[in-house]
């Protein structure tokens, strides 16, 4: 099985569903989905709306988890949308794959 190749990032994004709206972070994203931070859960299966000045995704939640800080919600995109960098570049974007070779590098030169 492939393993889908996630990013860390920051960014602050609106959220509406259902006719209400709350704002959250997004927390990572991936070809065919992200993981949202905010203040209150929304039910698996939810249709919900991200918006940014910068883009607009229609995605459906696929499950909430509550953690210490805050509701960490994973939704995929809709209408076979599939993310890259180049097509939106969420502040803050992170490869996690850079961040272990650096600290390889790390590790490497204090030997």
């Amino acid at each position: 099985m492939n393993e889908v190749k996630q990013f860390l990032c920051s960014h602050l994004v609106a959220l509406s569903w259902n006719g209400r709206g709350t704002s959250a972070n997004m927390e990572k994203i991936w070809s065919s989905g992200a993981t949202l931070n905010a203040e209150e859960c929304i039910e698996a299966g939810t249709r919900l709306r991200i918006e940014s000045p910068r883009f607009l995704f229609d995605t459906r939640v696929v499950k909430c988890t509550n953690e210490p800080d805050g509701h960490f919600i994973d939704v995929e995109f809709e209408g076979g949308y599939e993310w890259t960098p180049e097509l939106f570049e969420p502040d803050h974007l992170t490869d996690p794959d850079i961040l272990l070779v650096r600290k390889l590098l790390t590790e490497i030169s204090s030997l």
